[in-house]
């Protein structure tokens, strides 16, 4: 059985959260042709499966293969990890957990301008009740645990302009980072039912 399945962008992602597990093998779901590692990681007095996949970047092919991996592992736990653009209130190196993802793309474009109709999914209150409680166990000094709303579209902010970035601020006041995936992992998940899910 697979109590967790952490899912990773980009490769970088991947082979931080690789080195963590211990007992690796290299496994398939065959029905999706896709690749992942099964590993272990010792918490809690527990010993947890872990179901590690790299699923490459943007929102429609996370939510495709988040989908998949949901319908053939069934895990009680799933995470999204990745890098994130800071927009408010982080710096580099600071820990960002998600409180829910904006679908910051959608909306209308008029005469006015861009008008705002984002997706927006929560995850679980369970998973950031708990995640609060541990940045306040751990304490760390190097780096802050910052908690709040993700963006996420398919455009990297960096490579944006100043317009599209205000555009963001202003619709989105409260955001606190910019990603490329969150949306479409949150949307496919929360169709699951008892699922603890968790971005950051």
């Amino acid at each position: 059985m697979i109590d967790i399945v952490i899912l990773c962008p980009i490769a970088v992602e991947y082979t931080a959260v690789r080195k963590c597990l211990t007992n690796w093998s290299a496994q398939k779901i065959i029905q999706y042709d896709l690749p992942f590692e099964l590993g272990q990681i010792e918490a809690g007095q527990k010993k947890w499966t872990i179901a590690l996949f790299e699923t490459g970047k943007y929102i429609d092919n996370v939510h495709v293969k988040t989908s998949q991996i949901l319908h053939a592992l069934h895990p009680s736990y799933l995470f999204l990890i990745g890098v994130a653009g800071g927009v408010k209130d982080v710096k580099i190196g600071d820990l960002v957990v998600g409180t829910f993802a904006y679908g910051y793309e959608k909306g209308k474009v008029s005469e006015k301008g861009f008008e705002a109709r984002p997706r927006v999914i929560p995850f679980s209150q369970e998973l950031i009740d708990e995640a609060k409680q541990l940045s306040r166990e751990i304490s760390p000094t190097d780096y802050r645990i910052v908690f709040g709303p993700i963006n996420s579209g398919d455009k990297v902010l960096a490579s944006i302009n100043a317009e599209q970035l205000s555009i963001i601020k202003k619709q989105y006041g409260d955001t606190i980072a910019s990603e490329m995936e969150a949306i479409g992992f949150a949307e496919a998940a929360a169709k699951i039912k008892q699922l603890q899910m968790l971005s950051f």
